[in-house]
């Protein structure tokens, strides 16, 4: 299952088998990519990616278990440029981790369970954002909004 790296009212960004999408939720519509492919031409066998506080950059890293993980590249959203950087990122975002579907007594009460879920949430004001899929298949990929006072959801087909 994708993870959810970031999310606000406008973008979810996620990682997965897919590289790293930034999915416009206003739009519908993916509006930036990273694929696994065109990172290995920056020298990343293995990206690891997370994003800024803020929503604007994503900072990529090669995921090597053997040494200190540290990022060498980042990735401006708005400019869709790629740059190498020697500044280790001061503040990442970072969604909360939550057990699968059948132990969060503030969640679960939420979750449609015919669906694999994902493990990230991100909190709004009065709602949360989570990834979601009928099966394996990432085509079948969701985000979905929901509503903590009405237990309403709205959902977006990511790769439709």
């Amino acid at each position: 299952m994708p993870r959810l790296l970031y999310a606000d009212n406008i973008i979810a960004v996620m990682q997965g088998t897919f590289g790293v999408v930034v999915y416009n939720m206003q739009d519908s519509i993916v509006t930036n990519r990273i694929s696994y492919e065109q990172i290995k031409s920056h020298g990343i066998p293995m990206m690891l990616a997370s994003v800024s506080q803020d929503g604007t950059t994503i900072f990529i890293g090669n995921d090597d278990m053997f040494n200190e993980f540290i990022y060498t590249h980042q990735y401006n959203i708005n400019t869709k440029v790629i740059k190498e950087t020697t500044l280790q990122p001061s503040s990442l975002y970072s969604p909360i981790t939550i057990e699968a579907p059948g132990y969060n007594e503030q969640y679960d009460k939420y979750f449609d369970l015919q669906y694999l879920t994902g493990n990230n949430i991100v909190e709004m004001d009065n709602s949360f954002i989570y990834l979601r899929s009928p099966d394996w298949n990432m085509k079948n990929l969701h985000i979905v909004i929901c509503q903590y006072e009405d237990g309403e959801s709205k959902v977006f087909d990511v790769f439709k």
